[in-house]
């Protein structure tokens, strides 16, 4: 059988992306650096800490758009083996159990454990020297109610583990996914643009009109903009790569330039007129998703492929789903472990640390696991059923 195209370029830049929300996420820890990631609007004074956080510099903490950069990386990958001349194409069947699986067995783990480390070290009078962030996680109590809300990965899951925000939104989008694709691949490229502008524009029109108030599973569908951009820029990935390599290597740096400032836009960005800003603002969320494009089509490039295919960065994206897990779980476990010891400064900065080696043990022995339990679940159904109809 034929290996699915893998891009590890791909995996490095999702590593990026998800050291970008623990980067955020232990700033916003600290009361004293919560202003890097959420900086005072009122008349800022141009000093060095207004440049720190209103400039590029905020691409290493922006965790919100690394969220959308999650989203369409996955709509560009899980396309990958419809658009891939050299792959096949894998059956719905099998495709929904391994997805389902491969996501939600390592979600289950760290919601258990996080219960663990609750009942071990939670104290309802918060941790001092640590954020209302911090302070707020483990404080829902122990109901079923509760607990049915976290095995469905429903919201009230954000207290267990905040991450996990974004997971019933993957598992359910990556579903539908596959019937968008097999629509996409019978459309010329001008369709393809056209279907993908009037999703963008009913959704973003039916938001204003309040449907996402109106209607739980809205928002799901809102991010699936982002899917779906993903998979358009799969399709036509090799059409718009020949064009970026073809670039001067002026063209190409200004290429990085702008899409590090459309990125941080809402930091980087505040000398364009208040009204320009304002219009940007109301659709920052696709601004991100723009940015995103462009971070694929630079890392797919010739001249970045070394710095992409590094060792190192491979490993960090090898292990990225584990590490977005665990990162809330340990930083506020050591929070409450060790601020009786050292200072906050010093907790947070060895969460950082200890996240990425938990992540490792988490990546060997529970994400790879699951990855395999799920390869031979849908194999095993997958070859009943056409026992069956044979």
């Amino acid at each position: 059988m034929q290996q699915k195209q893998r891009y590890h370029s791909l995996d490095s830049l999702r590593g990026l992306a998800c050291l970008q929300v623990v980067i955020g996420h232990c700033l916003v820890a600290l009361p004293a650096l919560a202003w890097l990631v959420y900086p005072e609007t009122d008349k800022p004074v141009h000093d060095l800490k207004f440049y720190l956080a209103y400039s590029p510099v905020h691409f290493f903490w922006s965790a919100t758009p690394a969220v959308i950069v999650f989203f369409v990386l996955s709509g560009f990958v899980l396309s990958l083996p419809y658009y891939s001349e050299n792959s096949n194409t894998p059956g719905y069947l099998k495709y929904f159990i391994k997805r389902i699986l491969r996501l939600y067995l390592p979600c289950l783990a760290i919601i258990l454990l996080s219960v663990l480390f609750k009942h071990l070290l939670y104290n309802p009078a918060g941790v001092a020297g640590f954020s209302t962030w911090i302070n707020n996680i483990w404080s829902n109590p122990e109901t079923i109610p509760e607990w049915i809300n976290r095995l469905l990965l429903n919201g009230a899951v954000i207290n267990i583990d905040p991450a996990l925000w974004t997971l019933p939104i993957e598992i359910k989008l990556s579903l539908i996914l596959p019937f968008f694709i097999y629509l996409l691949n019978k459309l010329p490229f001008l369709w393809d643009c056209a279907g993908a502008i009037m999703f963008t524009a009913v959704f973003y029109i039916l938001s204003k009109l309040g449907l996402k108030y109106a209607v739980p599973e809205y928002n799901n569908l809102f991010y699936f903009t982002f899917f779906l951009w993903g998979t358009l820029s799969c399709k036509y990935r090799q059409q718009i790569s020949k064009r970026v390599n073809s670039l001067s290597n002026a063209s190409f740096v200004l290429l990085i330039v702008i899409s590090l400032f459309i990125y941080t836009f809402n930091y980087s960005m505040w000398w364009l007129p208040h009204r320009l800003m304002n219009f940007l603002e109301r659709f920052h969320e696709y601004v991100s998703g723009i940015a995103a494009i462009l971070f694929i089509l630079i890392v797919l490039s010739t001249r970045a492929h070394n710095l992409f295919n590094s060792k190192l960065l491979k490993y960090i994206g090898k292990i990225s789903f584990s590490l977005y897990l665990v990162h809330p779980v340990v930083i506020v476990s050591m929070a409450y472990l060790l601020h009786n010891y050292f200072n906050a400064y010093i907790i947070v900065s060895g969460a950082f640390l200890t996240s990425v080696l938990i992540s490792v043990v988490f990546y060997q022995y529970i994400e790879v696991p699951s990855l395999n339990f799920a390869q031979k679940v849908a194999i095993m159904v997958t070859s009943k059923k056409s026992k069956q109809t044979s």
